[in-house]
């Protein structure tokens, strides 16, 4: 959401705000973009179908906020974390943002991690890591508790007919 929009900044923390990019120079989301379109075409695919699968299992709940957890061998150093929220302020799904990132990247020990959240099917909060980010006991606390009981899966990618 643009720092134009009226009510942006509403209930967000100047914290959080000093993490955007000033309106007259959108650097973070090219980054965001590269992040996305570095990938291979069957990547993105199964990313886009991790994040479906977020956005089905919230479909139906009242309230709450649930993510999944993506790596790809072709991308060592990332993380990527899929969720959906429903009927979460917008203020609090931010910082819950945050706390996941951090969370993931101390977990997966990865240096990068790009966050996207569907916000009650009416749009989308990304988050991307900052470079240098160092896990506190904190963070990797968080970590085990967030990410620890995930179940994992592999899936082979087949670019080419057998």
């Amino acid at each position: 959401m643009p720092a134009g929009v009226p009510g942006f900044a509403e209930g967000v923390s100047p914290k959080l705000l000093a993490a955007y990019d000033p309106a007259d120079r959108r650097q973070n989301y090219l980054e965001m973009q590269a992040a996305l379109a570095d990938l291979r075409l069957r990547e993105r695919v199964e990313l886009g179908r991790a994040f479906h699968g977020a956005i089905e299992h919230v479909t139906d709940k009242g309230q709450g906020l649930t993510f999944r957890a993506a790596r790809l061998d072709s991308m060592p150093e990332w993380v990527y974390v899929l969720g959906a929220s429903r009927n979460v302020d917008r203020a609090e799904l931010l910082s819950r943002m945050m706390v996941l990132m951090a969370a993931a990247m101390a977990f997966y020990d990865k240096p990068k991690c790009l966050v996207i959240v569907d916000r009650d099917n009416s749009g989308y909060e990304v988050a991307l890591s900052r470079p240098g980010v160092r896990p506190t006991q904190a963070h990797v606390e968080a970590g085990m508790r967030l990410f620890g009981g995930l179940r994992i899966t592999s899936t082979a990618l087949h670019f080419l007919p057998e």
